[in-house]
């Protein structure tokens, strides 16, 4: 009887110590909607710091939670990092904290530290959250690789990917028949001169589950840049078009430039000095030749 009472005691400090301290069940939280921790905690206490971790970053309070004196008063709620600050809410007794409009950067350990009094140690409750996406076609992304296929010979691959939103992500294939399937990616040996197929990716997470068909020939034609392949080809493109720009630009400024020296050459040559003459009513002859008599004449010298 002594024994048994003994396991029973034994059994409960166990169960008691270990309340409250971890929820080993991680909590799923979706994009842009509401996450709510509450406390399982029944004593009084003085305050609640609540701290978080992500990845092998240490714990920091980032907010701390106060009841007030008079039980009808809302509790108070002093935020600590920037990040939350707004989408915060509280219950009037603060056992309760809601985390609103979650995003990636949420996902990470929430740890509760409830201080008794100031004699005791403070008692801890622990909730991992993970935030997932309801995933939908447009998030899905299916490439094909053909590094083993060679004129119309050897094996083509499929990769499909969800982007940065493949946590706890299943991926499988359909039709399964056609080709060997292991997760993200399908491997067939199906000829591109033959007649065209579909696979279906599909994708499922805690929250959610997504599909997209893509048309074999179509994904996996040859004469189909894809893929950063793509990107390359359209980068070197555009530096060609600049690199001409610039040429025809530089061009066109010294033609521009040749023909300004070419007019201003045949104006200075086109331009005739005007002769210079002057009157003489009274000339003074060299000789006098029978009766000649004096004339008026004009006496002008022309440039050489």
């Amino acid at each position: 009887m002594i024994s048994k009472t003994f396991l029973h005691l034994w059994f409960l400090s166990v169960f008691v110590g270990s309340y409250g301290e971890e929820n080993t069940e991680k909590m799923k939280g979706i994009l842009g909607e509401p996450a709510t921790f509450l406390l399982n905690t029944a004593e009084q206490f003085k305050k609640i710091s609540w701290l978080r971790t992500k990845g092998k970053q240490d714990l920091e309070i980032f907010v701390v939670a106060i009841p007030r004196k008079d039980p009808e008063e809302k509790c108070e709620l002093s935020d600590q990092i920037p990040a939350y600050r707004g989408r915060l809410s509280v219950s009037k007794n603060c056992t309760m904290l809601q985390i609103n409009n979650l995003n990636q950067e949420d996902s990470g350990t929430y740890k509760a530290q409830i201080q008794i009094a100031d004699d005791k140690d403070p008692i801890s409750e622990i909730f991992p959250l993970r935030v997932y996406k309801r995933l939908l076609e447009a998030d899905l992304e299916i490439v094909c690789d053909r590094k083993g296929y060679r004129g119309g010979n050897g094996t083509l691959q499929l990769n499909c990917s969800a982007g940065s939103w493949e946590d706890d992500a299943t991926f499988s294939w359909a039709p399964a028949s056609m080709s060997d399937s292991t997760g993200r990616s399908l491997v067939t040996r199906h000829s591109l001169e033959s007649n065209d197929l579909n696979f279906t990716c599909n994708v499922e997470n805690p929250v959610s589950n997504a599909s997209k068909t893509v048309y074999f020939l179509k994904i996996c034609s040859e004469d189909k840049p894809t893929g950063s392949t793509s990107k390359v080809i359209w980068s070197i493109l555009a530096v060609v078009v600049l690199i001409i720009c610039a040429g025809l630009f530089v061009w066109m400024m010294k033609k521009r430039g040749s023909h300004r020296k070419q007019l201003d050459s045949a104006r200075q040559s086109g331009k005739t000095a005007a002769p210079s003459c002057f009157d003489s009513a009274h000339p003074t002859p060299i000789g006098k030749v029978g009766n000649s008599s004096s004339h008026d004449f004009r006496i002008c010298s022309h440039p050489m």
